[in-house]
């Protein structure tokens, strides 16, 4: 869900940078050799987040900038140099996403995977699926060791691994679906799919927001073998342009889980369309009493009923 700037985030976002930008422009004229965050700029900031969690993540970790002394160039007992802001960032996000990746893990050793909305019979972490594989492979790389004991090169490596992780959430969280729908179109257009079927396809997938359809995406092995077939789409010519694999050959495949998806799409979404009412409801709900909140006649029993509405909703 994209972010709705009010006013009074805009004011909030706008002191933050100006802030952020003129403490490291004040300490790069003192050239004393320190080592500086880059400057960052509105449109780079909101380029890069996607969501009003994220984005206040980030406004903070800027904010936090300000403390007296943050600047200041330590060295670690590896031997690398660098800002006590950095390094304090590094912990805590490393901290994030080790445990965002051990939740993950977590849910993929009780979760199973569905076809056309039959739960099979072993989970994801049994079957050695690859996502799971994945997840585990990169929580491993993460465990090798305190930061602070890592040497340079190891660091960078470690870096990169934590801002790829990172980028990669935001991604499948919030421009995933987009993509993924367009992929759909692509494959559908390319073997000459029933367009009427395909728009009522799209529809109704379109009416999951992007976390249920990630939740879909993740457990519906029939909405994931999309991806199978999409590269022919893309990469069906070898170096000389000679044809890898004819389209005739695999059009009556498309066609046919184009056609079960549609036949099937009551029992693929049935369980992430109430998710996703409970988030809408949830939302309402939210909204309703902070107008309350607004209200000095409002009694506090209402607002507590509420409350209460709320947690109905999110069994």
């Amino acid at each position: 869900m994209a972010i709705r700037y009010d006013k009074k985030l805009n004011s909030e976002i706008n002191k933050t940078i100006r802030n952020f930008n003129q403490k490291i422009a004040r300490l790069e004229k003192m050239q004393n050799d320190l080592i500086l965050p880059e400057k960052i700029t509105k449109k780079e900031l909101k380029s890069e987040y996607y969501t009003r969690s994220d984005l206040r993540r980030k406004l903070r970790e800027m904010q936090s900038f300000s403390t007296r002394g943050i600047e200041q160039t330590v060295q670690t007992s590896g031997g690398v140099n660098l800002s006590k802001f950095e390094l304090i960032n590094l912990k805590r996000e490393s901290k994030r996403i080790k445990a965002s990746l051990t939740r993950e893990i977590n849910k993929l050793e009780r979760l199973k995977p569905k076809v056309f909305g039959v739960e099979q019979a072993s989970t994801f972490s049994q079957i050695g699926d690859q996502y799971y594989l994945n997840l585990k492979a990169r929580r491993k790389a993460l465990e090798k060791g305190d930061i602070v004991n890592l040497r340079s090169e190891q660091l960078q490596r470690y870096k990169k691994l934590l801002e790829k992780t990172a980028k990669n959430k935001r991604y499948y969280n919030n421009v995933f679906k987009s993509n993924y729908l367009e992929m759909l179109t692509d494959l559908g257009y390319y073997y000459n799919y029933d367009k009427e079927k395909l728009a009522e396809l799209k529809e109704r997938l379109m009416q999951l927001d992007s976390d249920n359809f990630l939740k879909l995406f993740r457990q519906e092995q029939s909405i994931k073998a999309i991806l199978d077939y999409y590269p022919t789409v893309i990469k069906n010519f070898d170096s000389k342009g000679k044809l890898l694999i004819n389209p005739d050959d695999l059009k009556d495949d498309v066609s046919n889980l184009y056609d079960a998806l549609i036949d099937s799409i009551d029992d693929i979404t049935k369980d992430y369309k109430w998710k996703n009412l409970q988030v809408i409801l949830k939302q309402m709900f939210l909204k309703l009493i902070a107008e309350f909140g607004r209200m000095h006649y409002v009694k506090l029993e209402i607002q507590t009923i509420l409350y209460m509405v709320i947690q109905l909703i999110t069994l």
